[in-house]
């Protein structure tokens, strides 16, 4: 006999997190017609910052949300927060066998995955579910505060650049993110080439991490990359570095008009974006061309001392 689930809704607040406009009205208004207390957020970076700052019991994550899948949505909250203190964290999606996929041979980071379309009551009985096995909310919350500010003091922690402190800052440092390994190695190798320090990462989150340990002078991201693409990956790195301290960064994409026309942002956060291509010497001119001009005295210092090594001014 299967029992009834508990009455929950009373004292439980929800995210959505959803970019379609009429599906998010839809389930807001059927959660709030349960008494739900419901928020909403339109995508998976916005979604981060607003598990950050307020009390969520549950965080419903469409799958095909805009900047930070929600994969890479719930990873990111599992990260900072850690499974103790982060809410109950449920996948909405149209394909829930390609996500389960995509999770396999890792630890889930959803509580549940429901398929598209979902009704109301199902839908309800998930939630309920997933609370009854969540840790105690009395605690979660006790423990939110510390966990979340440990987790953020770790992303805020600047280590010093080598050079920072007037020492030899060595050649410029280079990190390259894309996803396609055979790309990856090229751009890689064309810039080991100019003397410069190469280091690479292949997915949005891995890459915000290396960022912020690895004391780089410029970032060249591939766009389009799974989980965090490279407008969420520049976002994060925005506000979570001064800007003498970030790098700069160069977006490639076989589509920079459409990437403008679609992102107003882009322009703003990128320092260019770059069209994908075999015109390697354009790359390297604009590689070289920001880092001379970086807010970063460090940098210009390191790119000068690659230029020395080559001959150049």
């Amino acid at each position: 006999m299967v029992s009834e689930p508990l009455n929950l809704a009373r004292r439980t607040r929800i995210l959505i997190v959803e970019d379609d406009e009429l599906q998010m009205q839809v389930l807001q208004a059927g959660l709030a017609s349960l008494g739900f207390d419901v928020e909403t957020v339109s995508n998976g970076l916005e979604a981060v910052w607003q598990v950050n700052a307020g009390h969520y019991d549950v965080v419903l994550i469409d799958y095909q949300v805009p900047e930070i899948d929600g994969l890479g949505t719930a990873r990111l909250v599992g990260d900072l927060m850690g499974r103790s203190a982060r809410p109950v964290l449920i996948a909405l999606t149209a394909t829930p066998t390609h996500l389960k996929v995509r999770e396999s041979g890792q630890k889930s980071a959803f509580s549940a995955i429901i398929g598209k379309p979902w009704d109301l009551a199902s839908l309800h009985l998930i939630i309920t579910r997933c609370l009854e096995v969540a840790p105690n909310s009395a605690a979660r919350r006790a423990a939110e505060s510390e966990l979340m500010l440990k987790g953020w003091e770790n992303y805020d922690t600047e280590p010093d650049r080598p050079g920072a402190n007037d020492d030899d800052s060595g050649p410029a440092r280079i990190l390259v993110i894309e996803d396609d390994d055979s790309q990856k190695m090229l751009l890689a190798s064309i810039l080991q080439g100019q003397g410069y320090v190469v280091e690479t990462a292949s997915d949005g989150l891995e890459a915000v991490r290396r960022i912020r340990g690895g004391c780089f002078d410029l970032v060249l991201v591939d766009f389009h990359l799974p989980e965090f693409d490279g407008l969420a990956v520049a976002r994060m790195v925005h506000n979570l570095m001064a800007q003498a301290a970030r790098p700069r960064m160069i977006a490639i994409t076989a589509t920079p008009a459409r990437l403008r026309e679609t992102e107003k942002l882009a322009d703003l956060i990128f320092d260019e974006i770059a069209e994908k291509s075999s015109d390697f010497q354009g790359l390297i001119r604009s590689v070289d061309r920001l880092l001379r001009s970086s807010p970063n005295p460090v940098s210009r210092r390191a790119v000068a001392s690659v230029q020395s090594m080559n001959g150049t001014t």
